[in-house]
């Protein structure tokens, strides 16, 4: 591996906890950050709970137990699924929708006091790394330069 990509992972290592530090202290204001990944997965498609425990990387016991919490609030809700109705579909509810787009906000909010003041060029050049990690963590995305 070239000594620059090794640079680059060391840098990522180090920066990525930080920026997951502060945003998640952000998102506990409204809720845990656990729920706002699973909104976000739901927002982007529904799926059943063991699709969503392998998406996010958890056990089958734990996503119902998380999945409880969210459908107790009204924030997601279990529908039978369209092609065979044993199958149990989540879906995000507008309640949930609600608030990810509050949680998001806060996000967004939290991003522009830290970068409020970053000169243009190196908001050029953070732009263009960020369209490079989702190159390289989305591969064939057909919105890779598009921002959400």
């Amino acid at each position: 591996m070239r000594d620059d990509t090794e640079a680059a992972i060391g840098k990522m290592m180090d920066v990525l906890p930080l920026i997951n530090r502060t945003l998640f202290a952000v998102v506990r204001q409204i809720g845990h950050p656990a729920h706002y990944t699973l909104l976000s997965t739901l927002a982007h498609r529904p799926g059943t709970v063991s699709e969503l425990a392998e998406r996010l990387g958890v056990s089958l016991p734990s996503m119902s137990t998380m999945l409880g919490t969210l459908e107790a609030r009204g924030w997601v809700r279990r529908s039978a699924g369209k092609s065979d109705r044993r199958v149990v579909q989540i879906e995000l509810t507008a309640a949930g929708a609600e608030v990810l787009g509050e949680m998001r906000a806060a996000i967004a909010a939290c991003l522009r006091e830290r970068l409020a003041d970053l000169p243009p060029e190196d908001a050029a050049m953070l732009l263009a790394g960020l369209d490079v990690l989702r190159a390289v963590f989305q591969p064939g995305d057909a919105t890779a330069n598009a921002s959400e």
